[in-house]
């Protein structure tokens, strides 16, 4: 029997790749949504307003709601916040989203603490017991301090809680919130948040606090603080935490950590690790694993040829993203984390997206299998950087990044660049043919004869996933008008389907073990590639 192809994927045709339109997420006519007011975008005399490093959480419970989170300049860098807003993703093409700022969220009167002047670095999370959650940094003119906020809807400025804690550092670096999204009652209102504070003597730390009750600790105070790096190399420069939760609830964190030269240990850019089998032991306090090295030594993009050839105003760090698999198929219990290295300069490409797996061990840490390269790009000169991973309800797991290969050769500064995604059927073992996932590349050089502009891209993307579909979010710059040194920066989404084989064998995934071999034998005979 002939095997049946799509000609638009190349791809056997019961393995697709669907890709929605993408499409823009904040309001260009800013967070009030009222056109000609100063926070729009106003192409007509060039002024655009930032937006940049989205997060995104999607609802465990109802299919198609997302809530995103992202630093918006809407009232100028100055005055700076978070916006935030819900869609359904499955209603329309393109879905409405919401647009609101956080500083808007009302806080009663002194002496309750009140917002300060901006907010940054957000992330956002829905848990099993139907919460939206959103937690940033607030600063301005007082210390940076963290800010944790609650919501039954996720959309609009009012029903909002929030709290503020960790008041006092030089820095509190990129929180992220992090929810049990399992609907068991022992579990669904538990949170977390971790970030990465560094104090006036450049002292740095990856810190985490954990409440059973959805954040009271947060808003009402008496959450207790753990330090999750080593206390030993306080000098090492700690960034990017970001977390997971397993499917026995499990919690596991990720993080970069580079040792300046001169401050033992020596070996440069490292992925680092840390977690625990039972956060909320029924007695005692939870044990963790202890800070662990999963990539040592590695080339980090700042500094190298990613950095020089993007030309943004930050330098492009190599963060690390994480997802485990909570589906209870055949993967069940595995442990994501992606990254960027830096290739040397003699390399044929400047980078490598790659991702390494871990698997669960009820008695200790996870055991890891060597990291795995996703991206093929020919041409090889592209670069990638921003990776963001998530696990749908099939234990598929896809991963995103931005990419630079549609930009030509002799491109070398202000390179254009897309949103790329790949995908993996076999537990992160191989990994599909690389697609585009935007509909127009962000191009970064300004027009002849207009000075240079350094855009802000931020630190991260986002992406995350349900059922079968995945829910990627990025800052694009396609709407840039190239003839202003303003900020400028959209932020846009998309879903993608990964619908593989049928499931022939009933054990809820689709794998080489007990469905390929019926569809090769019913479809295609020998040969039939592995898509």
């Amino acid at each position: 029997m002939t095997l049946l192809v799509h000609v638009w994927t190349l791809t056997p045709a019961f393995c697709q790749i669907w890709i929605e339109p993408d499409h823009q997420v904040n309001d260009p006519n800013g967070p009030d949504g009222d056109p000609n007011t100063p926070d729009d975008d106003n192409p007509l005399n060039g002024t655009y307003k930032a937006q940049f490093e989205p997060w995104i959480a999607v609802h465990p419970l109802q299919v198609g709601i997302v809530f995103g989170a992202w630093n918006d300049y809407s009232r100028t860098e100055e005055f700076r916040s978070d916006g935030f807003g819900t869609s359904n993703l499955n209603v329309s093409d393109p879905p409405p989203w919401t647009h609101d700022l956080v500083v808007d969220i009302p806080r009663p009167l002194p002496p309750a603490v009140q917002w300060q002047n901006a907010q940054g670095d957000p992330g956002c999370a829905i848990g099993g017991n139907r919460l939206f959650y959103q937690c940033g940094a607030d600063w301005g003119p007082d210390p940076l301090r963290v800010y944790f906020a609650r919501s039954a809807s996720g959309s609009g400025t009012q029903g909002w809680e929030v709290g503020f804690f960790g008041a006092g550092q030089g820095s509190e670096d990129t929180p992220k919130v992090i929810a049990d999204r399992s609907p068991n009652a022992l579990r669904m209102n538990r949170v977390y948040l971790v970030w990465a504070p560094a104090d006036q003597f450049a002292q740095h730390r990856v810190m985490l606090s954990m409440d059973p009750n959805s954040g009271d600790g947060w808003i009402y105070g008496g959450a207790s603080l753990r330090e999750l790096s080593d206390p030993n190399v306080p000098t090492a420069i700690k960034k990017g935490p970001v977390g997971d939760v397993g499917p026995a609830g499990e919690f596991y964190v990720a993080w970069f950590q580079r040792n300046e030269p001169g401050n033992p240990p020596p070996g440069g850019p490292r992925i680092m690790f840390n977690g625990t089998n039972a956060p909320f032991p029924g007695s005692g306090a939870p044990v963790f694993f202890g800070p662990r090295i999963l990539v040592a030594g590695f080339d980090s993009l700042d500094g190298g040829r990613t950095d020089d050839r993007t030309n943004f105003q930050d330098p492009l760090w190599s963060w690390p993203a994480i997802a485990v698999d909570t589906s209870g198929c055949r993967f069940n219990g595995n442990i994501y984390v992606a990254y960027v290295e830096e290739e040397p300069p003699q390399a044929p490409v400047p980078n490598r997206v790659k991702v390494l797996v871990g698997r669960p061990n009820p008695t200790g840490p996870p055991t890891w299998s060597p990291p795995v390269i996703v991206n093929w790009d020919a041409p090889g000169h592209s670069l990638q950087w921003f990776v963001a991973i998530a696990v749908d309800g099939k234990g598929r797991v896809g991963i995103i990044w931005h990419d630079t290969r549609q930009s030509d050769a002799e491109i070398l500064f202000f390179q254009p660049f897309d949103v790329y995604f790949a995908y993996s059927l076999d537990g992160g073992v191989t990994w599909s043919a690389n697609r585009r996932v935007t509909g127009a590349s962000s191009v970064p050089r300004p027009a002849p004869g207009q000075p240079p502009t350094a855009h802000k891209v931020g630190e991260y993307n986002g992406m995350a996933a349900s059922g079968q579909s995945f829910y990627p979010i990025w800052m694009d710059l396609r709407r840039w008008s190239h003839e202003s040194a303003d900020e400028a920066g959209d932020i846009f989404a998309t879903r993608i389907d990964v619908t593989a084989w049928p499931d022939f064998d009933g054990d809820c995934d689709v794998d080489l073990t007990g469905d390929y071999p019926v569809f090769e034998s019913c479809y295609s005979g020998d040969g039939n590639p592995f898509p």
